[in-house]
């Protein structure tokens, strides 16, 4: 598989008198088709990666490359973008838009990319990605007549609707109950698996984390176990992510 985000010597600081650093010298691939998570306590530094991963953040220092692009230095909209055409990202809280109908939320990419009404190539996509998802017999409904899964559903169509390469998702399951989480857990291996998206997942719930290709772990900054669960030989390595022995569990 090809490069599809390269971090190189990421460092994140905050604050001008007192500085605080989130990130300490980061470096991290991510290959196309990836289906990956990120662990670490509260504070660690998880959202901080993603954020600059998903150009939402700069680093202090260090370089961002997309598919071998310099991104980390453009402008605000040069940004803009390339988030538009290249990212999709997923919340904890799913942010539709309560006034408007499931279709209308996952349409919220093409006006914001296109700022005009969109076409019917875009709307049939758009209504594809609903059935994908499993909502397709809520397409007129509002945000409050939808389950938590549902609604969490619509936001990850919204995400996909401008065919991005890589998917970020914050805490995807965090507000919803254990069947919910893993019947979420699935649609997106679905989705990475049928659309090749590259996934990069923040997430507190192990289970859900130990089912990914790779596991990153983020202490105090710094990325202390990357375990790939690609391959037998792997295994072993990969049991080091039981609450048992991950340094991010034992703080639970």
């Amino acid at each position: 598989m090809d490069s599809l985000v390269k971090l190189s010597n990421i460092t994140k600081e905050y604050g001008t008198k007192i500085k605080t650093k989130a990130l300490d010298k980061i470096n991290l691939e991510i290959l196309e088709g990836e289906f990956l998570s990120i662990i670490g306590q509260s504070g660690s530094g998880k959202s901080t990666l993603l954020n600059i991963m998903g150009t939402l953040d700069r680093p202090t220092d260090g370089e961002l490359l997309f598919k071998g692009s310099k991104i980390s230095r453009l402008n605000d909209d040069a940004l803009a973008n390339f988030r538009n055409n290249n990212l999709g990202f997923v919340f904890q809280f799913h942010h539709l838009l309560p006034e408007l109908s499931v279709l209308e939320n996952v349409l919220i990419p093409a006006w914001i990319t296109f700022e005009k009404k969109p076409t019917a190539t875009i709307i049939d996509r758009a209504k594809e990605l609903i059935v994908l998802v499993g909502v397709e017999n809520r397409v007129n409904n509002k945000p409050n007549e939808l389950s938590g899964g549902q609604r969490q559903r619509v936001a990850i169509a919204r995400s996909l609707l401008n065919n991005p390469s890589l998917v970020l998702a914050d805490e995807p399951t965090g507000n919803l109950d254990s069947d919910a989480s893993d019947n979420i857990y699935e649609l997106l291996r679905t989705i990475n698996k049928e659309l090749n998206t590259t996934f990069i997942i923040v997430t507190h719930d192990m289970h859900i984390a130990a089912k990914a290709d790779r596991v990153i772990e983020i202490k105090d900054g710094e990325i202390v176990r990357d375990v790939s669960n690609r391959s037998k030989a792997e295994e072993e390595a990969f049991k080091e992510f039981s609450p048992k022995n991950c340094l991010y569990c034992k703080s639970l």
